[in-house]
């Protein structure tokens, strides 16, 4: 009797650890696989609540600066070479010279944590002037806006360590977002592919 017992309780011990592991692992699993969901759900927040430090914990700036100085240099590049005024320009040679310049400083300057802030905090002080009324209905409205633009929206992995976000605009242009896992469940932007003119 006492070693069916001790066999009862020790088989009983073991079904609940071994539920145990099973249900964190697939707790774990879930929230690692739901991870870039929550990210991009944290960034929209940010974004909506104008609150930079928020939105600053979800982007890789020195990625995006890289990414955003490469792909708005070319397409500023293409537009001054199919420009036509342009090419009769005896100037074009030294505007197409200061694009890199000017882009990269462009990037340098907006593309950061207190670019990010200043930007957020500028659209935040056009509405101070608003009465509580109408921040309240600005804020609705914009929400309404970013919910109506996540409906022309897909996401999905690219890997494990990668997620796309792609938002297409009423005219079909598509904007994607890239971003990358870092760690276990943290997800950064790297990325932003601009649609083509």
């Amino acid at each position: 009797m006492k070693k069916w017992c001790i066999y009862f309780v020790d088989s009983k011990l073991k079904r609940i650890a071994i539920v145990a592991v099973f249900g964190s692992a697939a707790i774990a699993g879930g929230f690692y696989f739901a991870s870039p969901f929550l990210a991009i759900q944290g960034l929209r927040s940010g974004f909506l609540s104008k609150n930079a430090d928020q939105v600053n914990k979800y982007i890789d700036y020195p990625a995006l600066q890289a990414d955003l100085k490469a792909q708005l240099g070319v397409m500023m590049l293409k537009s001054l070479q199919n420009n036509p005024e342009m090419a009769a320009n005896p100037f074009s040679g030294f505007a197409v010279a200061m694009i890199t310049p000017m882009v990269n400083s462009m990037v340098d300057t907006y593309v950061t944590p207190s670019g990010m802030k200043t930007i957020l905090e500028s659209s935040a002080t056009e509405q101070s002037g608003a009465s509580q009324d109408q921040t309240a209905k600005n804020l609705v409205d914009r929400k309404r806006e970013f919910d109506k633009a996540l409906e022309k929206t897909s996401m999905g992995y690219e890997g494990l360590e990668k997620f796309q976000l792609t938002a297409t605009a009423d005219d079909g242009k598509k904007t994607k977002l890239l971003f990358n896992r870092q760690g276990f469940a943290d997800w950064k932007l790297k990325a932003v592919v601009l649609p083509q003119p």
